[in-house]
């Protein structure tokens, strides 16, 4: 991991270098993505093995954590504090929707024209009703609906996984990515909105970050990103004002 100081910020860490190097990892690690959705002369592929499935999400997911904590890190380092005015406005949800609801609609933040949804934060996966699996001894939790998924060994190199939905994923996050000062706004709302309000407010999941592999000993370019944005988030964070 890298550290960048400024010699005339009295910050630990120059900020908007910072910013610029994880923007640009992370842009190189969504070309990599799309060397397996598309291609070479950009078409799009319809269908795509398991093996490469899987090798697309070891990578969208960590990147999707890195975006929202590249988020974060701009929301705290390059916004100016929301004035008293804004914050006034902000506290009254237009066209007298709940309060709650109006926090939903942050959280899920969306461009103008509402092409994609981004969230801004951590969220849970809620698996629902699990069951128990034994493989070579070791036991595994897994979603019920995809028992019968589990019960068939099927070929991880024939092509029968649709790639639309990877496909989706990945042009949302680089349109997130293109607009993440807008998002970090958003963020950088949500966030007021919740002290004002006196609630508690955890941006970040606590643990290891969600897309990052707990047993991974060699992790991938994504995961790397997602490390040092983590790193990088967390200490934004807890050197912002109250």
């Amino acid at each position: 991991m890298a550290f960048w100081i400024s010699g005339k910020d009295p910050a630990p860490f120059d900020w908007l270098q910072i910013i610029a190097f994880q923007t640009k990892q992370l842009a190189n690690v969504l070309a990599l993505v799309e060397t397996f959705l598309f291609a070479a002369d950009g078409t799009p592929w319809i269908f795509i093995s398991r093996a490469t499935r899987t090798r697309v999400l070891q990578l969208l997911r960590p990147a999707e954590s890195a975006l929202r904590r590249l988020i974060i890190l701009i929301a705290e380092t390059q916004l100016k504090p929301l004035s008293a005015h804004a914050i006034a406005r902000l506290m009254k949800p237009p066209k007298a929707q709940p309060l709650g609801e109006y926090a939903l609609t942050l959280l899920r933040s969306r461009n103008r024209k509402r092409q994609y949804r981004f969230d801004l934060i951590d969220l849970e996966t809620e698996f629902g009703e699990v069951i128990e699996v034994t493989d070579h001894n070791r036991s595994v939790l897994f979603p019920a609906k995809h028992k019968r998924a589990l019960s068939e060994k099927p070929d991880p190199h024939a092509l029968d996984i649709k790639a639309a939905p990877l496909r989706k994923r990945l042009l949302t996050l680089h349109a997130a990515l293109k607009r993440a000062r807008h998002h970090a706004r958003a963020f950088q709302k949500l966030k007021t909105l919740h002290q004002n309000a006196k609630s508690v407010f955890l941006p970040l999941k606590v643990g290891l970050p969600l897309g990052m592999r707990r047993s991974s000993s060699r992790p991938n370019e994504a995961e790397e990103v997602l490390a040092d944005c983590h790193y990088f988030a967390r200490e934004a964070l807890n050197s912002a004002p109250p």
